[in-house]
């Protein structure tokens, strides 16, 4: 009976310790978030309840975005003719947190956004994805929205 068990267990811890969890982070703690981040992937989707009610995964690949993590704790996301914010932020337990964020539209800041916290469920040397969830109401309907984005490190 013994022979049974010793390779059965022997089995289970391998699949048990080999298996990676599909919500497991990748965060790699000795690698600066610091630096210029393209951005590669991005993905959009908005829920009714459990329901799938809308979804875009486009980027403009002619005129790409970026975020600009500085060193001295602020930032901007831009393209390469607009900025559309500036900040600053702390990045701690894998989170990214925004205050004095400054939107821009055409050029022109708007009201400044509450500060806000972003999730990163990974980061290496060469990519950052960010998670965001939340809430957002349309014609009175509150929808739950995820966001997912994918970012690549520029060489500056």
């Amino acid at each position: 009976m013994t022979k049974f068990y010793v390779p059965l267990v022997i089995l289970c811890s391998i699949l048990f310790f080999s298996c990676k969890k599909d919500n497991e982070r990748t965060i790699d703690k000795n690698i600066s978030i610091v630096g210029k981040w393209k951005l590669v992937k991005d993905s959009y989707s908005l829920y009714n309840g459990d329901k799938l009610e809308y979804t875009d995964d486009r980027l403009d690949e002619l005129d790409p975005e970026y975020l600009y993590l500085y060193a001295d704790g602020t930032g901007k996301s831009a393209n390469s003719t607009n900025t559309w914010g500036k900040f600053n932020y702390t990045f701690t337990n894998n989170q990214i947190n925004y205050s004095n964020y400054i939107a821009y539209s055409d050029g022109e800041p708007l009201p400044e956004i509450e500060p806000f916290s972003l999730s990163i469920t990974s980061l290496t040397a060469t990519k950052l994805i960010i998670y965001e969830e939340g809430t957002e109401i349309h014609d009175n309907v509150t929808y739950r929205f995820v966001i997912n984005s994918e970012f690549t490190r520029e060489k500056q």
